[in-house]
């Protein structure tokens, strides 16, 4: 306890700004480094200089100071609760804040660092994407753990620094937790729980993902979560949740195709559409691997 004390000092405003000092340059180094870079290179030259401010720098460091409250706060109160999440967030963000996001997410990083209870085992399904500067597909994992308390899902506070997601990404596995707990509940399970995410592959975590093409296998991960069951770890879901909620096709099928044929872990996919099934299947005939591997469609019928 004296050491996480030593480590998180509460109501020590330094800490706080230096942390948050040496993190915003790793973030300017993480928006250089990718392909295209998240901020041109003229604007982060000022934003070093400190000539420039960027919404998108400026939501992180605000965030990244509520992870070091949240820290703080847990090490001085075990039995930390909404309330006063409630209170680092309206403190950080002036109260302004119309995202619920924020909130879960910073309740999330408390229960993290307080050890909260985690429900069974850790669930994973496969998802496919593609590198847009490459033009190939890949294959990662989308990993989900449920804790006690709440209903709320949150980005795993290990990986969230690295990350970048879109809002359509974000909102997409958002609907993807909300169609799975209505559709768990509908079965008779508990729904007293929320759910920490992550998105790795090669066993790191993604630090760029953008579009909705993630939530059909999301959906199928946190499905199998609270139903305390396992997903086949031989399917993948080429599918997403549109606007409406509803399963839709995904783009560049041809591309992630190719990459679950060349992994030789994968004996089914599923998809929404016809059109999803027709690549796919074109595909694996190229390949060589149709009938090895099936594709099945799945379109709500």
């Amino acid at each position: 306890q004296s050491k996480q004390q030593a480590c998180f000092p509460s109501g020590s405003p330094k800490w706080v700004d230096e942390c948050s000092a040496a993190v915003e340059k790793s973030l300017l180094s993480f928006a250089r480094s990718q392909t295209p870079p998240l901020i041109k290179e003229d604007d982060l030259k000022l934003m070093e200089e400190d000539k420039l401010k960027s919404p998108w720098l400026s939501e992180k460091l605000k965030l990244v100071r509520g992870l070091f409250r949240c820290a703080a706060a847990a090490v001085e109160n075990p039995d930390f609760k909404q309330n006063d999440i409630e209170r680092i967030v309206d403190e950080i963000f002036g109260g302004k804040t119309e995202s619920s996001r924020h909130r879960n997410w910073m309740w999330g990083c408390a229960r993290t660092f307080l050890n909260a209870h985690a429900r069974g085992r850790k669930v994973t399904t496969h998802v496919a994407l593609v590198n847009t500067s490459k033009k190939e597909g890949y294959l990662a994992k989308f990993e989900v753990e449920l804790i006690e308390g709440g209903n709320w899902i949150f980005h795993h506070p290990a990986d969230w620094i690295a990350g970048y997601f879109d809002e359509e990404f974000l909102s997409s596995i958002e609907m993807a937790w909300q169609e799975a707990r209505n559709l768990a509940e509908s079965e008779g399970a508990s729904l007293d729980y929320s759910a920490r995410w992550r998105l790795v592959a090669g066993g790191a975590p993604l630090s760029s993902v953008q579009g909705r093409s993630a939530s059909g296998a999301a959906g199928l991960a946190f499905y199998h979560a609270l139903k305390s069951t396992v997903p086949d770890d031989e399917i993948i879901v080429l599918a997403q949740f549109d606007k409406q909620r509803n399963l839709e096709g995904v783009d560049s099928v041809m591309e992630k195709t190719r990459a679950i044929a060349a992994s030789d872990r994968i004996d089914k996919i599923v998809v929404a559409t016809r059109s999803n099934s027709d690549e796919a299947e074109s595909v694996l005939k190229e390949c060589g691997k149709l009938g090895s591997i099936k594709v099945e469609l799945n379109d709500g019928e």
